[in-house]
């Protein structure tokens, strides 16, 4: 709602940072299932499959997880552009700058002179 508000909704949209890391965490699901069912297939072949989707699975958990940081601190982010666009301008200038630059008609109303 507060998005809308502001006219941002371009902004958030065009954030890729949600695809991204989604494509990360089924990296990290693959890279475990891989390294688990090689494990399983040099102790006991007969739970391949079992240890593959089991470590794809967790891998997959845990690194979403992780991942989860970064996806919150892009959100802030945003929220913190929208509240006090002063102190991007101020702590974080490249990127005020570049956001007035793309996102300058979209929504003016948030951009200091």
């Amino acid at each position: 709602r507060m998005f809308s508000h502001y006219g941002v909704d371009a902004v958030v949209n065009d954030s890729l940072i949600g695809n991204v890391l989604g494509l990360g965490s089924l990296l990290g699901g693959l890279i475990c299932a891989g390294v688990a069912a090689l494990v399983a297939f040099i102790v006991d072949p007969d739970y391949f499959f079992l240890t593959f989707f089991l470590g794809f699975f967790l891998g997959y958990g845990i690194v979403l997880v992780a991942l989860e940081a970064i996806h919150s601190a892009s959100i802030a982010l945003f929220v913190c552009f929208i509240e006090q666009p002063s102190v991007v301008r101020d702590r974080l200038p490249d990127l005020y700058a570049t956001l007035q630059e793309r996102y300058h008609d979209v929504c003016s109303a948030l951009f200091i002179s």
